[in-house]
């Protein structure tokens, strides 16, 4: 009996350890986190600050109201 090198192929359904990269998931999160912080500051802004900024209330609310996997289209690419 052999053992299967390690550049051998996972099983069928099964991931493959080596395309697993943690600093990308780390770095997935840590997007993530601030985004949910950003948000939640923009919806303590004062209605000053929001017009300063060019935002209503009502579309400070809408985004702070977005939940944390929400995230903009560029972050996708």
């Amino acid at each position: 009996m052999s053992r299967s090198s390690p550049s051998a192929r996972p099983a069928a359904g099964r991931p493959d350890r080596r395309s697993f990269r943690p600093g990308v998931v780390l770095g997935a999160l840590t997007r993530a986190i601030t985004l949910d912080r950003e948000r939640g500051r923009l919806a303590g802004l004062s209605d000053a600050a929001l017009d300063d900024v060019g935002l209503t209330r009502a579309q400070a609310d809408r985004e702070a109201a977005r939940p944390i996997w929400d995230v903009p289209q560029t972050w996708l690419r």
